[in-house]
């Protein structure tokens, strides 16, 4: 019988002026049917990243800068939805990282805090060859702006689809399928 699940393995190794992050993380997802056309989603993943900033580099002879940081940390992940064809509603934390990185300017940074997603749509059938898709996408980190991201996208035939979103940021964008 087949599994029908999904794995796979990012590295990533970036690079700014005195800091450098290298992570390896794998995933596995898998989906359940629960119900007629309805199932459950869930998506694990985890792996290590390593943090470095040479602070000493900018000015050794300055005490603020004269601790350098060097940290490993391992870091797990999952994600869940609940999904059919007409809808889904789900929730990630993609990086929930198990201590913090190292000490100084890093503990305050919103890359290293855990983040939350909270994620729904509908499809609503307008007619015959016309549905509307509202959607949202709510993310949450501790000491980050609460985001929401609020859509709503017309599907022409389920060929075409042309929609705006918002941030609440006050950013707009404009969604184009086909």
């Amino acid at each position: 019988e087949k599994f029908n699940a999904s794995a796979g393995l990012v590295v990533l190794d970036d690079q700014f002026a005195i800091e450098n992050q290298t992570e390896v993380n794998a995933y596995f997802a898998k989906s359940v049917q629960v119900g007629t056309n309805r199932y459950l989603g869930v998506s694990l993943n985890a792996g290590l990243r390593s943090y470095t900033a040479n602070y000493s580099q900018l000015d050794a002879a300055d005490p603020v800068f004269a601790n350098d940081v060097r940290q490993t940390k391992p870091n797990v992940g999952f994600g869940i939805i609940y999904y059919s064809d007409k809808y889904y509603i789900g929730v990630s934390v993609p990086e929930l990282t198990i201590n913090s990185l190292g000490t100084a300017g890093i503990q305050n940074n919103s890359n290293f805090a855990n983040h939350y997603y909270f994620s729904g749509a509908v499809m609503l059938k307008i007619d015959q060859d016309i549905t509307f898709k509202p959607a949202t996408l709510l993310s949450y980190a501790k000491g980050v702006p609460f985001i929401g991201d609020i859509s709503g996208t017309f599907y022409m035939r389920n060929e075409f689809g042309i929609g705006l979103n918002y941030r609440t940021n006050s950013e707009l964008a404009t969604i184009v399928t086909y």
